[in-house]
């Protein structure tokens, strides 16, 4: 059998960090690496400690491809909006609940498959 690695998974905000240049706090921000495209799971809550650990892990927001959002929570979804002046063009996908003014939104209703092999399960409520 011939596996080869297709995915990483970093924590860019979570409650707890082991690097002390990573700021920690109850929130939750994902960067999937899925064959070489970059996603977002999540922005976290507090701007400045998601832009932060960005920087300090060397996440270029140009870079990535997608954002996708799970539910309406402040510590999912909190830095959102500051973050959207660092991107360009990049697709947003949200749960119905959450409506924020950008350009390239898209309300994420039940699964969806961004690129073959890479599901998003829909909206948790």
């Amino acid at each position: 059998m011939f596996l080869t690695k297709k995915i990483t998974i970093t924590a860019v905000v979570e409650n707890t960090c082991m690097r002390h240049n990573l700021t920690g706090h109850h929130a939750q921000s994902l960067f999937l690496n899925f064959k070489g495209n970059q996603y977002l799971f999540d922005v976290g809550e507090l701007f400045y400690s998601f832009k932060n650990n960005l920087d300090a892990l060397k996440i270029l927001p140009k870079k990535i491809k997608a954002i996708a959002i799970s539910h309406n929570h402040s510590d999912h979804i909190g830095a959102l909006k500051q973050f959207t002046s660092f991107l360009d063009s990049q697709s947003i996908y949200l749960p119905a609940s959450y409506d924020i003014n950008y350009k390239n939104k898209f309300v994420l209703s039940g699964p969806l498959e961004l690129e073959n092999d890479l599901w998003l399960t829909g909206p948790l409520v």
